[in-house]
């Protein structure tokens, strides 16, 4: 019966997964990709030392990232006149 189940719950990840727009799945694979970069210790939980699961993470920074790209349309502008390096806004 637990080997129906994963099967059922794998079917149901590959059906959500074609269903799924791809620009959704680009920006959700972009931000693993910089989740990826940030620097945490990890124990053996998956959490760090302030209790921070990267799985979670992604899941509620995505819609954030959605409604920030699509629904607000933030651009940035004039980006080369900063100067390379660290600076104070």
């Amino acid at each position: 019966m637990a080997a129906r189940k994963r099967g059922a719950a794998a079917m149901l990840g590959d059906l959500v997964g074609a269903v799924t727009p791809l620009a959704v799945r680009d920006l959700s694979a972009e931000i693993a990709d910089r989740l990826r970069k940030v620097p945490t210790r990890v124990n053996e939980f998956g959490f760090d030392d302030y209790g921070m699961e990267i799985a979670s993470v992604q899941r509620s920074v995505l819609p954030a990232a959605m409604l920030y790209r699509w629904y607000f349309r933030a651009q940035t502008f004039g980006i080369a006149r900063i100067p390379p390096g660290r600076v104070l806004p």
